[in-house]
């Protein structure tokens, strides 16, 4: 799955009003149904587990919530098609993560540092009756945040010529020493993201999966590196983001 077929079929309810998308996620229509839109979509595509880990949610702080401790935050100029776009209608956002989290949506094309092209259920007018799936451009002072799913990636094509290869390899080695190494520590940790924390193979979003910690759970961390911490719980060994908004340092 990529983020460009999530737009592809994003797109094909282009005018659509909201019923669909309530009753596939099994909530009356009236309510308001931009998250659930986002959800449905993952759903359609077959690929539930990108956004908040396969569980359901039609509630944007929650959402992003997940996102941030899940995903990757990505700045204006890198968004891309497929990215989620968390909307703060007070004004002061500029994709820091401020203000309020009033609706979501899609990125579905790349945007500039002060202008986001965005793909949005739940839109179009204040009734979520009569609001529809629409493109939209969005001012970057009412992003909240853009955050890049876990899309899987690519395989790197290793029929090319050799010589490039190995060059970019050894380029690939130089950048690895140049990242912040990890240090050792001694410290606990209390999880206060209600829907727990994902633990990682690698101190990056994009590593795989290796299980998760619930919320009030207190873990141990051996390394640190950067803002992620190496963890044990049980059978759970790996790499957590040790964002103060996720995780109480003890």
């Amino acid at each position: 799955m990529t983020g460009k077929k999530i737009i592809e079929i994003a797109r094909k309810y282009l005018g659509s009003i909201g019923k669909k998308f309530c009753y596939d996620y099994g909530m009356s229509f009236g309510n308001h149904w931009c998250c659930a839109f986002v959800w449905d979509i993952f759903r359609i595509a077959k690929a539930s587990r990108l956004f908040y880990g396969g569980q359901k949610t039609a509630y944007v702080p929650t959402a992003q919530m997940w996102l941030a401790a899940n995903c990757e935050h990505v700045s204006m100029t890198n968004a891309r098609p497929g990215d989620i776009v968390v909307f703060t209608w007070s004004g002061n956002g500029y994709n820091r993560e401020h203000g309020s989290r009033d609706h979501i949506g899609f990125i579905r094309k790349a945007g500039t540092a002060s202008t986001a092209y965005t793909l949005e259920g739940n839109t179009g007018g204040t009734n979520p009756m009569t609001s529809k799936v629409m493109e939209r451009e969005r001012s970057v002072q009412f992003i909240f945040g853009i955050y890049r799913p876990n899309y899987p990636q690519k395989k790197a094509d290793n029929t090319g010529d050799k010589s490039k290869t190995n060059n970019q390899t050894q380029d690939t080695k130089k950048s690895a020493k140049t990242q912040d190494k990890a240090v050792r520590t001694d410290a606990r940790y209390k999880i206060i993201s209600k829907i727990g924390m994902n633990v990682r193979k690698a101190p990056s979003t994009s590593a795989k999966r290796v299980g998760g910690i619930g919320y009030g759970k207190v873990v141990r961390a051996s390394r640190k590196q950067g803002d992620w911490i190496y963890v044990k719980y049980g059978k759970v060994h790996g790499w957590m983001k040790a964002s103060t908004a996720y995780c109480k340092k003890l």
